[in-house]
């Protein structure tokens, strides 16, 4: 599916749209036949506890929905990767948001494993696939000027200690790391289009920022804090997706003030 993906993201905004819509679904349908069937299996059951008050369709959703989420954020910049392509140029884009998706996924998928907890693990798959794709999709097309080294090293670096805490330290101990680690990504992800402040400020509008994916953030960010805190009560879960909301409503300002991006400007290469 994914190679079909990237093959049909080339051919127009229409098969596009309608190929991402097909995509989406069954990721989502997946996702939750997936999770079903995991909460079903006994022995999935007792790999993690979840210490709640309250049970049954409440806890339920809570463990399905945040992952259906996840998979709308690692989708949402599909739209802007088809621009990218047609106009052959990344314009004033930034790519932090996607060098921070796949560090951001591979580190998850490490955490929720040393965890045993599904509902962390599947998602964060979806943002290693995707993530890897945004990042070579903007590597591709990026003005001569713009440098990704920077975030190359920052990434490489950030899982080289991820992976490092894994192998070697105590499972307890290398979970704080990461957890802590993961903190500072899932904020860099999710306030990444921020980086571009300045630029909406100065040209008054918001071209180098994208709805859909601020709205889709906010989604996931609550649901993903309703399931740190309520669930399984873990503070590297809605910690920083509780921060990452303010991020969000930040973002939502800049578009109350300068309205929504029409007609995304792309500087062409020279």
């Amino acid at each position: 599916k994914m190679s079909s993906l990237l093959r049909l993201a080339s051919l127009g905004p229409r098969i596009h749209n309608s190929y991402t819509t097909r995509v989406s679904s069954h990721l989502i349908l997946g996702t939750c036949a997936f999770i079903s069937s995991a909460q079903a299996n006994p022995i999935v059951q007792q790999t993690r506890s979840i210490s709640v008050g309250s049970s049954g369709i409440g806890t339920t959703l809570l463990q399905i929905l945040p992952p259906i989420a996840a998979q709308i954020v690692f989708l949402a910049p599909l739209q802007a990767m088809n621009k990218i392509k047609l106009e052959r140029s990344t314009g004033k884009m930034t790519p932090l948001p996607y060098f921070a998706m796949l560090t951001s996924g591979l580190l998850w998928t490490i955490y929720g494993t040393l965890q045993q907890d599904l509902t962390i693990v599947l998602p964060n798959i979806s943002a290693c696939l995707f993530g890897a794709y945004y990042v070579k999709t903007f590597a591709d097309f990026s003005p001569r000027e713009t440098s990704l080294k920077p975030y190359i090293l920052g990434s490489g670096f950030t899982l080289s200690a991820v992976v490092s805490s894994a192998l070697f330290l105590p499972a307890a101990t290398a979970s704080n790391v990461i957890g802590i680690i993961g903190c500072v990504v899932v904020g860099v992800m999710f306030g990444g289009p921020l980086a571009v402040f300045r630029t909406v400020i100065k040209e008054k509008n918001t071209n180098s920022m994208h709805f859909g994916f601020a709205l889709a953030s906010f989604a996931n960010c609550v649901l993903w804090s309703s399931y740190g805190y309520f669930i399984i009560h873990d503070a590297f879960i809605w910690l920083p997706n509780t921060i990452s909301l303010g991020f969000t409503f930040l973002q939502f300002s800049l578009f109350a003030k300068y309205g929504l991006n029409k007609k995304p400007r792309f500087e062409p290469l020279e």
